[in-house]
């Protein structure tokens, strides 16, 4: 491998071949500095890469699953902690209760949120709901007489345009 300064490498073929010649069988050992490279790298991985999968799931399915279902309008957000873990409630203010029986006004819980000094959490599995947005949910009960949006990010359409024109999108 060509060095490129002190402890650098600009060939990345010779640097991978390098990383395959350590995980073959009968491979001399590893020295101490390879060892703790490899194990950082291994150790970064997850941080470095997250994803999510979803399962395809049809409206009519995700109607099924919910208790409720509301077109409304976020009008105020809280954040909370709850055994450790952050969360943003969010009074929705509804414009059109589709399924169910909703009041004026219900409270949705989401995972992540900013609290304290710049804390904050992003849960990517979460919907973004934001003040102002309009936004067509489908809600599960909590115990607590809240909500949560169901089969999350999948449960929830921002809302453009008005009446006849009005159009629903996931994020």
């Amino acid at each position: 491998m060509r060095k490129a300064g002190p402890g650098r490498y600009n060939d990345p073929d010779a640097l991978l071949r390098g990383m395959r010649s350590l995980l073959r069988p009968g491979a001399a050992p590893l020295s101490l500095r390879s060892t703790t490279i490899l194990v950082a790298l291994i150790a970064l991985a997850p941080s470095l890469a997250t994803a999510h999968t979803y399962t395809a799931i049809s409206d009519a399915a995700l109607a099924n699953r919910a208790a409720m279902v509301v077109r409304g309008r976020i009008v105020e957000q809280r954040p909370l902690e709850r055994s450790g873990m952050v969360f943003t409630e969010s009074t929705v203010e509804v414009i059109e209760s589709i399924k169910g029986d909703a009041r004026p006004l219900v409270r949705v819980l989401t995972a992540g949120g900013a609290i304290g000094d710049g804390y904050l959490v992003v849960a990517t599995a979460s919907p973004d709901l934001t003040i102002g947005d309009e936004a067509l949910l489908f809600l599960g009960a909590e115990t607590d007489g809240g909500h949560r949006i169901v089969e999350g990010r999948l449960g929830a359409f921002r809302v453009s345009g008005r009446g006849a024109a009005a159009i629903a999108r996931r994020d």
